[in-house]
């Protein structure tokens, strides 16, 4: 009777049919390097067919082959984080990972952008990844700079706060006396970024370009006559960011506005590029989790923001690794959910003067998240829109 094969990669053993064979380990029979966490053999190279373990005992009646199955450990270093973390992620060989958002990550004066590798490959959130060894992925951030206001000896009233984080060369709308600093019986005349007043010096609604942590020291003025009241507008920036780009430019910027204002969206004006990348629109954060804007659509310029920054998506050409970046749904508009039962929430506004909300209608099935919007061009004489109030519809 002819002799029956038992054939792992890089091994053969020949065997007598009808011979008991119990399996061996990995590093019995293979000198290669381990490539990940070794689960068993199978009988198929794609794991579709009978899986066995070391130390099983078969029978050998024909020839066989064996192949190692392989789980991969994916690990998420924060980079220079300050706080949070990302637990690690058993993947079986061929399988995909979804890369995550940021979750508890946190680095003190940075905003996330995404995910790079060792070999400097960057993918955005929500990129799907196949895995073929074990592998590390590295945060990736960008610097953000802060605005300080400083009373600069003022003994009454109090100093704005800015909580806007502002990356690079990213242009802020200076503000306002709002707290009613005084100094003695001086009165606040305007912003200096010295304390000895040698700096530049700026007046509120002014626009100031950001590209270090800027400090503005308050310097005060001896009240001459009738002292005016000033009113000034909400004031907010729109800007445009590449986001990684290599080649191409921004649309011009910025461009400020007053709050409510409705601006259309530039297109890829500048021809920005990205190398093995198209250009798929703009999102209010630079990892896609934003809200999206394509060519032409209407942005209502926020009430209650200094700055709103439009960042360029970029989508994994086809061909290659074959990977792409996420898919970004368009805000506002209504999607097929299958067979889940839809909830809709409607915006009911009464007793209004204005024109129109930003919105009439969302939907989405149980447990899907709805951002509410702002109130649009609605208004009510003598009064401030200050939210919405709820109630289940029967």
């Amino acid at each position: 009777m002819a002799n029956a094969n038992a054939v792992v990669p890089g091994s053969t053993r020949y065997y007598a049919p009808g011979t008991k064979v119990k399996l061996a380990d990995y590093d019995d029979v293979i000198t290669e390097p381990v490539a990940g966490l070794f689960m068993g053999w199978n009988t198929e190279a794609d794991r579709t067919g009978t899986a066995y373990m070391p130390g099983d005992v078969i029978t050998i009646n024909s020839d066989l082959n064996l192949y190692p199955m392989w789980e991969y450990i994916i690990t998420f270093d924060g980079n220079g984080n300050t706080d949070g973390s990302l637990p690690p992620r058993q993947i079986s060989s061929g399988g995909t990972i979804v890369l995550p958002q940021q979750d508890t990550l946190d680095r003190q004066g940075y905003v996330f952008a995404g995910w790079t590798t060792d070999r400097g490959q960057f993918y955005y959130p929500g990129t799907t990844v196949e895995v073929n060894k074990s592998t590390t992925f590295y945060a990736s951030w960008i610097k953000t700079y802060k605005i300080t206001y400083d009373a600069n000896g003022g003994d009454t009233g109090t100093v704005p706060v800015d909580n806007t984080a502002y990356m690079e060369d990213t242009a802020a709308i200076v503000k306002g006396n709002t707290g009613y600093l005084k100094k003695g019986s001086k009165v606040f005349d305007y912003w200096n970024t010295k304390p000895d007043g040698s700096g530049e010096t700026y007046k509120p609604g002014d626009s100031i370009v950001v590209s270090a942590d800027t400090t503005l020291y308050a310097f005060y003025t001896d009240p001459s006559g009738d002292i005016p009241i000033i009113f000034i507008p909400n004031f907010c920036e729109l800007s445009y960011n590449g986001n990684m780009n290599d080649g191409g430019s921004v649309p011009e910027n910025p461009t400020i506005y007053t709050g409510g204002t409705k601006v259309e969206i530039k297109g890829n004006t500048g021809n920005l590029s990205r190398s093995g990348y198209r250009f798929i629109g703009w999102n209010t954060r630079p990892d896609g989790s934003g809200l999206t804007f394509q060519d032409g659509d209407i942005l209502t310029i926020p009430q209650d923001r200094d700055a709103v920054t439009l960042f360029a998506m970029w989508q994994k050409e086809s061909g290659g690794s074959g990977y792409s970046s996420r898919a970004y749904l368009e805000p506002y508009h209504y999607y097929d959910f299958g067979d889940l039962k839809v909830y809709y929430i409607s915006y009911i506004s009464k007793e209004h003067d204005g024109e129109t909300l930003l919105r009439e209608q969302d939907d989405g099935p149980k447990g899907y998240e709805i951002y509410l919007p702002y109130c649009g061009t609605l208004y009510k004489s003598g009064y401030h829109f200050a939210g919405w109030k709820y109630e289940t519809i029967k």
